[in-house]
């Protein structure tokens, strides 16, 4: 059997048609969704790429102490008579490399970068690709989506066209105006005019496009070798590129607005006949280890993580919540704690008042529920009760500034 992960690095669901963009062109991935499974809450647990990989490895929040022999994805794949097989189009940064210590062989070319069709061409050609009688996983990840987009070039023409066309009919549109995809936008970057927001989708665009190709031909690939039988696909992301609707573009935010946590997940799994189902429960990047143990038909343990194959219909069984924490160096942690009624902002501090604020998406409005909606926060005060150890502390001690 093999199993496939595809990781995107910055994907952001804004980008994509199966969550509703409307100029997106992707047909490979939805063709994929249409008879697979789709995530429609799927958040980050943190806002570190290394903490995100860690999660994938443990099944556990990243944010909890890590235990001496504690389980890790990889191992207990090799426990279990698997190996895996890491692959990628380019280096990780050096915080994210101890993630690769448990794989069973690292497919690289040191510093030189791989086009899409020579990461596709090492794949197909490796041996764990070429053997049907072993057990392998093949992670694959690709940082096509992150800027610079000069990959997506071949695909401008068809972009700028619908792009002018929606352009033409904005009503912040000068006469004259035109828009062309934006391929360089730097990290951090003011977005302040609706032109320059729609040049960088359309850079993205393009690059997602080239994402599509890729994965399309991976799946004609593996049904050329495989048929329908005996093979999975998951294809996520990491952690989002935000287009710049908050008005500032990349990945670094010192806010948790739901595009920087928010995740692509679909899963791609001939063998179970799914036929383009979604689940709106909330689930996290903690979901991935067990739900790969449960496609390579293993015993899954106990984790913080729960396979979504343990989801019934749309919600039963799935979680109720989810929660992103993030704290910068230097700085008290917050976290945004996502519920099916809104997102809310705790923050940690010293003071005597506890204080919930809605909607991180929109957190300048800074409404304190605990003088409006007394109920509520007590709802949402006995949930985080059942998360203590999560955060390591008490609800009395969760405090806000």
């Amino acid at each position: 059997m093999k199993i496939f992960v595809v990781v995107a690095k910055g994907a952001s669901v804004d980008f994509l048609s199966l969550y509703g963009h409307e100029g997106a062109q992707q047909p490979n991935l939805e063709n994929l969704a249409s008879q697979g499974l789709v995530l429609d809450r799927y958040f980050a647990s943190t806002l570190s790429d290394a903490s995100i990989r860690q999660a994938w490895k443990t099944g556990n929040f990243p944010f909890t102490p890590l235990q001496e022999g504690g389980f890790s994805l990889f191992q207990e794949l090799r426990r279990l008579g698997w190996n895996s097989h890491f692959f990628s189009d380019s280096t990780l940064a050096e915080p994210e490399r101890f993630f690769l210590r448990d794989f069973d062989q690292i497919h690289s070319q040191g510093d030189i970068s791989l086009s899409l069709d020579g990461l596709l061409q090492q794949v197909s050609q490796s041996k764990a690709f070429c053997s049907p009688g072993e057990n392998s996983l093949l992670w694959l990840e690709i940082s096509t989506l992150l800027p610079p987009w000069n990959v997506g070039e071949p695909h401008w023409p068809a972009i700028t066209e619908d792009f002018a066309s929606f352009f033409s009919r904005c009503e912040f549109a000068q006469e004259d105006e035109e828009i062309s995809p934006e391929s360089h936008p730097q990290e951090g970057e003011p977005v302040e005019k609706d032109s320059r927001f729609l040049a960088i989708q359309a850079g993205c665009l393009a690059a997602w496009a080239e994402v599509d190709r890729f994965v399309g031909n991976l799946v004609v690939g593996i049904q050329k070798e495989y048929g329908d039988e005996d093979w999975g696909l998951v294809f996520l992301g990491d952690r989002p590129v935000s287009p710049g609707s908050h008005g500032l573009f990349g990945r670094n935010p010192k806010w948790l607005h739901r595009e920087f946590v928010q995740l692509p997940f679909l899963c791609y799994f001939p063998s179970q006949g799914w036929q383009g189902q979604r689940r709106l429960g909330f689930f996290q990047d903690i979901d991935l280890a067990p739900t790969l143990l449960e496609m390579a038909r293993l015993p899954v343990p106990m984790l913080q993580g729960k396979s979504v194959f343990s989801t019934r219909g749309f919600l039963a069984g799935a979680r109720p919540y989810a929660l992103t924490r993030y704290a910068a160096q230097g700085e008290k942690f917050q976290v945004a704690f996502r519920t099916g009624e809104g997102a809310y902002l705790v923050q940690s501090g010293q003071e005597a008042e506890e204080k919930f604020f809605v909607y991180p998406d929109d957190r300048l409005e800074m409404n304190n529920l605990v003088q409006t909606e007394m109920a509520l926060v007590e709802n949402h005060r006995n949930q985080l009760r059942g998360v203590e150890s999560i955060f390591g502390l008490s609800v009395q001690a969760v405090k806000v500034e």
